[in-house]
């Protein structure tokens, strides 16, 4: 896989590059160099995913660390170099050895109490050695219990070899956590030479005033006593309390019973928040609001605008007569004494409820039944097997069962048959199973695997009307060219034939014409920009033309207009692209589509078609998350903006579905996980007060 979004690193880099070493059956145990002194790292400013994946591993306050703060870096505490985990075993066991560690998945070791770290270590310096690299990939290594990032602390390619990687991480609850995003399964060696934390000599006392250093005198005041006694120095006050006599400051009267003086409480007495809701009695007065109104308040209405009072409720009512926009059919407004009147052009947005919706997530997929939405499987830290069924009309969820459904899995396929929703391969692993899913009895029934073709993920499924056809992604070693073909009613499998297919990819676009499914762009050894048409009837392939084809890419969408195939957008390996073309597979030919007024370049978005038009929307434009998009009419090829009034927070990585009036955008990314989304094309409505 490539990686392109390279960030902040999550953790404190020694200042060297990873060292590549020669494969050998034994990393040796040796010592490195590690920065005498090292400052916990601050908080960063949410921004673009670069910035957010650094927050996330690094923005790390002493207070979430559960650690007290420090105003000097903290010393580097030196130690002889000690191996404290080794997944190919060497004498390691439980969390410190095997097994190796497998893409997609986290690794939790505890660190101290380990080589002599000691529990209030702050962070400790490593040496990670991966080895039995067969693939390339990356590794994230993240204090225990914080938000995975999403840069990268180790990255490698196929050719590296074994590396290895001096870091300062900080620990949570003790330990670090490691994420492998690769293609392939790797070997983790962990080696320690020392840690940093507070060390217990006080060397100056500064602050109100005070410069000392050195060696410091407490000395007895006329009514405090300093008696040492070993290793306690006890400091005793008076013995007469309260204290006795005449008050001063910002009291009057005398002790022990002494009042507060006129006008002795001011702003600067009254920090930020030392005096909450929860520290006045009840009935007490409202002294202002907004900073002018003073003492006894009143609200009153005007013109036609009345205000009424009942128990602790006031209540504003809008004039009757007066009129307001809202969504076809607001509960709210007709129950606060509105009747919808009639029905306008205006375009807008309304939020899908998450009330009883799926976990948040990212990779995973969805399919428009006729009547509702289905989401299933994907990531939020960890891979997912769940998901729910939404009805766009109620605005409700209702939860998929996990009884006898497919194991949990990302970047696999689905696609409706009229009855059921076939979900096929993905990642979690390299899986070549699947299942079929009946909405209506909420039951599933696994794929077989005999004759399947060979696990993978990446890859891209259409339907036929009778058939599921799959084509091409990865294996976790390299990319694919063959597929097959899945009878749902016999459940059995057809082979696709390789002679004639299009290069090996992932990353690429599918559509189904109706007779033949079009493939095209994706990435194999690099981005391509070439394609094909695969006829199931005849099991043959014909290339697509390259002649004015669009420039290669990945990361794309691709939507099927009933007589073109539009591709657009993704990434090319060097840009961000919002430009595209369309094919026709009957004139094998490409015309591009135009770039005026056309949606800001993008990957990792969502495409639909309308009927009449494709509508984009969302995704990554390498500095921002989106949430805007566009409605490309391929006849008159022209664009127009989608209103962003109420749409859903910028993200990619989400699925959209279209109900034939409407466009429903769910889940994706951004600082986290979204299990919110949107339905567009509500026209709004008027509404009048009775």
């Amino acid at each position: 896989m490539t990686t392109r979004h390279v960030g902040i690193l999550a953790v404190m880099i020694v200042c060297r590059a990873g060292v590549a070493v020669a494969q050998q059956d034994e990393a040796p145990l040796k010592n490195w160099i590690a920065p005498p002194y090292w400052m916990p790292p601050a908080a960063v400013k949410e921004g673009g995913p670069d910035l957010q994946m650094q927050a996330s591993a690094q923005g790390m306050t002493a207070q979430a660390q559960g650690m007290a703060v420090v105003a000097l870096p903290l010393p580097f505490v030196a130690m002889t170099p000690c191996r404290v985990a080794d997944t190919r075993g060497n004498g390691f066991t439980g969390q410190y050895g095997p097994p190796a560690l497998v893409p997609g998945g986290n690794r939790t070791f505890t660190i101290t109490g380990q080589c002599g770290i000691p529990s209030g270590a702050v962070s400790v310096s490593f040496n990670l050695t991966i080895l039995d690299i067969t693939a390339g990939g990356d590794l994230r290594v993240y204090s225990t219990g914080e938000s995975m990032p999403h840069s990268s602390t180790m990255t490698w390619t196929a050719s590296t070899g074994t590396i290895a990687y001096p870091a300062v991480v900080p620990l949570g609850s003790g330990g670090i956590t490691v994420y492998l995003d690769s293609l392939g399964s790797v070997d983790l060696i962990i080696d320690v030479n020392g840690y940093y934390g507070p060390q217990s000599v006080v060397t100056s006392l500064t602050g109100g005033g005070n410069t000392l250093t050195g060696d410091v005198t407490l000395a007895a005041g006329s009514n405090i006593a300093i008696t040492p006694s070993g290793q306690t120095l006890t400091i005793a006050g008076p013995t007469a309390l309260p204290p006795i006599g005449a008050a001063g400051g910002s009291l009057t009267g005398s002790y022990p019973s002494p009042a507060l003086a006129a006008n002795s409480v001011a702003n600067a007495q009254i920090q930020s928040n030392a005096v909450t809701a929860g520290n006045i009695a009840s009935g007490q007065v409202v002294k202002s609001i907004n900073g002018t109104a003073q003492d006894s308040v009143t609200i009153q209405g005007s013109g036609d605008v009345s205000v009424g009072t009942s128990g602790s409720t006031i209540t504003i009512a809008a004039p009757s007569g007066s009129m307001l926009w809202g969504a076809p059919g607001d509960t709210t407004l007709i129950g606060a004494g509105y009747t919808e009147i009639a029905s306008t052009s205006i375009v807008c947005w309304i939020p899908t409820t998450t009330t009883g919706a799926p976990s948040g997530r990212y990779n995973h997929t969805a399919v428009w039944t006729g009547s509702k939405m289905i989401v299933w499987g994907g990531f939020n830290g960890s891979t997912l097997n769940d998901g729910g069924q939404y009805d766009p009309a109620a605005n409700t969820w209702t939860a998929v069962t996990t009884t006898g459904a497919p194991s949990a899995r990302r970047w696999h396929t689905a696609v409706w048959t009229g009855t059921r929703m076939i979900v096929w391969g993905g990642a979690n692993g390299n899986l070549n199973t699947g299942g079929q899913y009946d909405p209506v009895g909420d039951t599933w029934t696994a794929t077989t695997s005999t004759g399947a073709p060979s696990g993978r993920y990446l890859h891209t499924a259409v339907w036929t009307g009778s058939r599921m056809i799959v084509w091409g992604g990865w294996n976790n070693s390299v990319a694919l060219n063959d597929g097959g073909q899945y009878d749902p009613v016999g459940d059995v499998w057809t082979a696709t034939t390789t002679t004639n297919a299009p290069t090996a990819r992932y990353y690429h676009t599918a559509v189904w014409t109706g007779s033949k499914m079009i493939i095209w762009g994706g990435t194999g050894s690099a981005n391509v920009g070439v394609g094909g048409l695969y006829d199931p009837v005849g099991n043959s392939w014909t290339a697509t033309a390259t002649l004015v084809a669009p420039s290669a890419r990945e990361y794309h969408t691709a939507v099927w207009t009933g007589s073109r195939m539009i591709v657009w957008g993704g990434w090319s390996g060097s840009a961000y692209l919002n430009d595209g073309s369309q094919y026709d597979p009957v004139g094998n030919s490409w015309t591009a589509t135009t770039t005026t007024n056309a949606p800001s370049v993008r990957d990792n978005h969502s495409a639909v078609w309308t009927g009449s038009t494709m509508i984009v929307w969302g995704g990554w434009s390498g500095s921002a998350y989106l949430n805007d998009g566009g409605q490309y009419d391929p006849v008159a090829n022209s664009w127009t903006a989608t209103t962003t009034m109420a749409a859903p927070a910028g993200r990619y990585n989400h699925t959209a579905v279209w109900t034939g009036s409407k466009m429903i955008v769910w889940g994706g990314y951004k600082s986290s996980y979204f299990n919110t989304g949107g339905q567009w094309g509500v026209l709004l409505s008027v509404y009048i007060k009775n």
